[in-house]
């Protein structure tokens, strides 16, 4: 089964994995430039840093059933994600393969734009492969969390 590195999820919302770049020197050639993504999320420790003039938001966990994730940060980082995303900036949002702590990140975007869980994991299945979110533990505690566990930042008029 082959699959592309990146998928488009929705405009400007791409879920993917990272690939190995060769050392330059003693420095990572950069994988990334700003005409590809503006932003990306990077899920995973052991991903090269991205090239000049990318923003990018790191917090690597891992992709196991324990669920131990600092979910507090998280939802920062999501966040900050979703207000990128909504401003018209091209995401990528990555792990190593590209299918489940990443997944989890985007369905929680996807989440925070308004959908719910099982809608938001079906959008990634059909946009990347029915593959994602095989950790089920990443699964199930999407669909347990209550919607207002991502509506909690919405947007507010301070005038």
């Amino acid at each position: 089964m082959s699959i592309e590195l990146w998928s488009q999820i929705r405009p400007g919302l791409f879920l993917g994995g990272t690939y190995e770049t060769p050392l330059q020197g003693d420095r990572w050639a950069p994988s990334i430039s700003p005409d590809e993504f503006q932003t990306v999320a990077t899920f995973f420790d052991g991903a090269p840093p991205v090239g000049e003039g990318v923003k990018e938001l790191r917090f690597g966990f891992k992709d196991d059933e324990s669920m131990d994730i600092d979910f507090g940060t998280l939802r920062q980082v999501v966040e900050l994600i979703w207000q990128d995303w909504v401003a018209g900036k091209s995401v990528l949002i990555r792990c190593e393969g590209g299918w489940n702590r990443s997944a989890l990140v985007t369905a929680m975007v996807l989440m925070r734009n308004g959908l719910d869980a099982s809608e938001a994991i079906a959008e990634l299945r059909q946009a990347r492969s029915a593959n994602v979110l095989n950790n089920r533990a990443f699964e199930s505690w999407l669909l347990a969390a209550p919607m207002t566990e991502f509506r909690m930042h919405e947007a507010r008029d301070w005038s």
